[in-house]
C-alpha cells in the first residue's frame, strides 16, 4: 500500500504542478491580452470623453450662433420699419408735389419719362431727381405695380 499511497501523492503533485504551469500559462497570455485590453478601454474612454467635450463645444456654438442671428433678424426688422415709414413718407411727398403740364405730378413725369425709354442721364436732368431717387421711385412704382395685379377682386 505504500507504493500505491506514494503512487497517488506522486500524481497529485505532478497534477498541481502541471495546474501550477497552466496557471502561469494562462496568466501570462491572458495578462498580455487584459493589459492590451485595458490599454484601449482606456484609449475608448478618452475618445469618449473628448467627443462629449467637442459636442458640447458645437452645442454652445451653435446657440451662439442662433443668438446672434436672432440679434441680426431683430436689426432688420427695426431696419425695415424705418425703410417702410420712410418710403410711405417719401410717396406721400410725391403725391402732394404740384403737377406739371397735363396733370401728372413728378412721380408720374419720371415713369413715363422710363416708359419712354429716355436714358438715364436725360431723366434725371428733365426730371430733376437724382440716381437714389430715381431708383426709389421705380421701386416705389414696381411694388405699387405689383400689388394691383396681386389684389383679388372683391365678390359681392
Amino acid at each position: 500500500m505504500s507504493a500505491l499511497l506514494f503512487f497517488i501523492i506522486l500524481t497529485d503533485i505532478a497534477i498541481i504542478i502541471a495546474i501550477a504551469i497552466l496557471v502561469v500559462k494562462l496568466k501570462n497570455l491572458f495578462g498580455a491580452k487584459a493589459h492590451q485590453f485595458q490599454t484601449h478601454a482606456d484609449e475608448l474612454r478618452t475618445l469618449i470623453v473628448e467627443s462629449g467635450n467637442a459636442s458640447t463645444s458645437f452645442f454652445n456654438k451653435m446657440n451662439e450662433t442662433a443668438n446672434r442671428l436672432v440679434e441680426i433678424l431683430r436689426s432688420l426688422d427695426e431696419k425695415e420699419t424705418r425703410l417702410q415709414a420712410l418710403l410711405s413718407s417719401i410717396n406721400n411727398q410725391l403725391g402732394d408735389e404740384p403737377g406739371l403740364p397735363g396733370g401728372s405730378t413728378h412721380y408720374d413725369a419720371l415713369i413715363r419719362l422710363v416708359k419712354e425709354g429716355l436714358p438715364e442721364e436725360e431723366i434725371r436732368q428733365t426730371s430733376g431727381f437724382s440716381d437714389a431717387e430715381i431708383t426709389l421711385i421705380l421701386d416705389l412704382h414696381r411694388q405699387k405695380t405689383q400689388a394691383n395685379r396681386n389684389k383679388m377682386p372683391i365678390e359681392q
